[in-house]
């Protein structure tokens, strides 16, 4: 029985296809990639991922992100080998729903959990980082093309720990 499946699921590899979607993010193959090569329709903008704006495809969404950076950074300038490893990682809950015809209100709170290892022992934070709150006001929306024009503000509330003592390290961005 093992070798039917085995053989029929092999068979089903090898005939199956994989095709081209043509979805809104479709690029002609005559374009090079590396024209394209930074988009922000995803939400994916280097810098905590997204401010509301790149979100761009979807008029209205919520989800959850995950972010994991890793940093190796040197204790002490003058010896190479007193290095730290900085893991920061966050889950963040964000959205875009829209309120009126012109106008979406995005947000986005963070869960973070960060580990920096030191000689001394691993020194770990977590927490609810600071929120962020948007408006979003489409001034110009072309029907007969993909562009627009939009415009907005926001602000960041400080809701996520701050802690003194961890600015005069290594990092002082070390923080929730």
């Amino acid at each position: 029985m093992k070798k039917v499946f085995l053989t029929l699921g092999l068979a089903g590899c090898f005939f199956s296809q994989a095709k081209e979607i043509h979805d809104s993010l479709f690029i002609p193959k005559e374009f090079s990639p590396m024209v394209f090569d930074d988009c922000d329709a995803c939400g994916c903008a280097a810098g905590n991922g997204s401010s509301g704006f790149e979100s761009l495809l979807n008029p209205q969404f919520i989800g959850v992100k995950y972010f994991a950076q890793h940093y190796r950074a040197k204790e002490n300038l003058f010896v190479n080998d007193l290095t730290q490893d900085q893991y920061f990682n966050t889950v963040q809950l964000w959205g875009k729903i829209p309120v009126a015809k012109n106008v979406s209100v995005y947000a986005s709170i963070p869960f973070q959990f960060h580990t920096k290892k030191t000689l001394q022992g691993d020194i770990k934070i977590e927490g609810i980082g600071d929120a962020n709150v948007m408006g979003i006001y489409q001034i110009i929306d072309s029907k007969d093309s993909s562009h627009q024009l939009n415009g907005g503000f926001g602000v960041k509330i400080p809701i996520g720990k701050f802690d003194e003592k961890g600015i005069t390290g290594v990092n002082p961005s070390f923080q929730l």
